[in-house]
């Protein structure tokens, strides 16, 4: 009974294996097809990779360019302040004829009796510029500092601790004083990294952010080519393969678990019965004349 027990699982752990072998014929002929969406879907994924190398390119030839601006600072700043100057008298003139089309409005609503309150006028904004001495110190602070920030992981550390800090790190900072050193753990777990010191004065931090990079957001920003090419590039492509592979590599996964849990089964099993079969053997060898 144990033999026809174990020759049944063998006969399935066969049947698994010939199942696998289609499974893995018909996953390696999926890839014809993902080929066919590659050039279906080119416009998508060639848009993705070409805007994410111009990205790329364009950072890299800003940080070219960067001597080139410091030369003729004065220029340039001129022209800055000019455009701005422009821009300052253009929002200045729009608010005035807004102001007073409010004011028509509101002396209009008075003479008809109307006991609504007087709109509000819209202030006028402060006129700012730029200095030489501040442009030239800023390309050279993103010379210095935003060089180094070229992959995905290195923006996410500029970006993550200024959008989560002010909103994580109190929540830290409140349980810090559990027992059982619970605060410092979960610190540590899910906030190292990426969240300031919240262990309080005089031992630790106390939430004070310190900001490693001046200018992390328009180093991220320089950076924006890298994600593009680092996970959304990837993410299109692995989202083709899905389109055309998903389900022959699914079948294929799980051919692979039944062909080895019914051959390790099977196994077992004739490893069982032999151990019976010595056993019967051996008692058969040594059982005594009488």
């Amino acid at each position: 009974m144990a033999r026809g027990r174990c020759n049944k699982k063998w006969r399935l752990g066969l049947s698994a294996i010939a199942h696998l072998a289609a499974a893995s014929i018909a996953f390696l002929f999926s890839f014809f097809q993902f080929g066919i969406l590659m050039v279906a879907f080119f416009y998508a994924w060639f848009f993705v990779l070409a805007v994410g190398i111009l990205l790329v390119l364009a950072r890299l030839g800003f940080f070219a360019l960067i001597p080139t601006l410091l030369q003729y600072s004065v220029p340039i700043v001129d022209l800055i302040n000019v455009c701005l100057v422009l821009f300052t008298l253009l929002e200045d003139a729009v608010i005035t004829l807004i102001d007073a089309v409010v004011i028509v409005v509101d002396a209009v609503s008075a003479l008809m009796g109307d006991d609504d309150p007087p709109l509000s006028l819209i202030e006028y904004e402060d006129f700012t510029t730029i200095t030489y001495s501040e442009f030239e110190e800023d390309l050279r602070l993103i010379a210095t500092e935003c060089t180094p920030i070229d992959s995905t992981v290195d923006i996410a550390d500029q970006w993550l601790p200024a959008l989560l800090d002010e909103t994580l790190c109190p929540v830290f900072r409140s349980v810090y004083a559990l027992p059982y050193n619970i605060g410092p753990r979960l610190y540590q777990t899910f906030g190292g990294g990426w969240v300031s010191d919240p262990t309080p004065w005089p031992m630790g931090n106390n939430c004070d952010r310190v900001v490693t990079t001046r200018h992390g957001i328009l180093c991220g920003s320089l950076a924006v080519g890298y994600p593009v090419l680092e996970v959304i590039f990837p993410s299109v492509i692995l989202g083709i393969f899905i389109l055309s592979s998903g389900s022959q590599l699914s079948s294929l996964v799980a051919w692979i678990m039944t062909t080895t849990t019914r051959l390790v089964g099977s196994t077992a099993c004739s490893v069982t019965s032999a151990l019976r079969s010595v056993n019967l053997f051996a008692k058969f060898i040594c059982r005594p004349p009488w």
